[in-house]
């Protein structure tokens, strides 16, 4: 009996280790509002914080999981969670190309790609038409999606008429258009008009009326070192979560939240 109880109690701390151990490494990169680095201008704490965050407290904790941070550029990180040497990242878009490689729960939110070009360039772009003849050229973030429009009209090099240019690097980007070596970049929504509050070269930008791409955006776990039992660990995670609506409420909040964190900071 003594040998059973012991085989039972040791049987039970495994599985309690096995849970305790849950964790994994997530692709991050600076790009605020959904990912500010520590100690610099927008964040003065020794922490990342980010709408990012919000996602993934939630998910880890309703998972019972902990996570790890790896900072890398955007494209590199791709490659990196292809080979398994990071094990997920979010606001990632589903292609049947990144299918290959990656397990996609969610949505977690919407994800709305502009054009943003300085004022004075040329007139507001608002048609694909007017795009595709604008003799300009634009920046496009190393292994970012912009949906299948944008993939069309690159791929047709017949019709348009402007040229493309690949940069990893958002500083780079708007350098570049500071210094008239380019005309414009491709950027999420939220990360324009929190720079535009902030910094002056992006309030000589403005966003095109053309919406280049809206589409739901997923967390992402890499195939090749995420097993099968821990992914449907997040996914019922996940689906706990929708049920009780907090991806909808977190969408809905968490700039704003975000903002008013930052303002709480102490000033140096």
């Amino acid at each position: 009996m003594t040998f059973f109880k012991f085989l039972i109690i040791f049987s039970l701390l495994a599985i309690n280790s096995a849970v305790s151990a849950c964790q994994l490494s997530v692709h991050i990169v600076s790009y605020p509002p959904l990912a500010i680095p520590p100690n610099t201008a927008f964040n003065q704490s020794n922490q990342w914080q980010g709408t990012n965050f919000s996602y993934l407290d939630a998910l880890f904790k309703q998972a019972k999981c902990d996570y790890t941070l790896i900072d890398a550029p955007f494209g590199r990180g791709i490659n990196l969670l292809e080979r398994g040497q990071i094990d997920m990242t979010l606001n990632f878009s589903k292609t049947p190309e990144r299918e290959q490689y990656f397990q996609f729960i969610g949505p977690h939110r919407e994800e709305k790609i502009l054009l943003a070009t300085p004022r004075w360039r040329f007139p507001p772009i608002s048609t694909w038409q007017e795009l595709e003849q604008a003799d300009a050229h634009f920046i496009w973030q190393t292994g970012a999606y912009y949906g299948e429009n944008m993939e069309e009209l690159v791929s047709d090099q017949s019709n348009f008429k402007g040229t493309i240019s690949y940069q990893s690097d958002n500083e780079v980007m708007i350098d570049l258009v500071a210094r008239k070596r380019a005309d414009g970049f491709f950027v999420e929504s939220d990360f324009l008009s929190f720079h535009q509050q902030y910094d002056q070269r992006y309030q000589q930008l403005s966003a095109n009326p053309l919406i280049i791409n809206s589409e739901p955006v997923y967390f992402a776990f890499s195939k090749s070192s995420v097993d099968q039992a821990t992914f449907e660990r997040f996914e019922r995670a996940f689906d706990t979560l929708k049920e009780q609506g907090m991806w909808q409420r977190l969408e809905a909040n968490a700039v704003n939240t975000l903002l008013q964190q930052l303002l709480d900071q102490p000033k140096n």
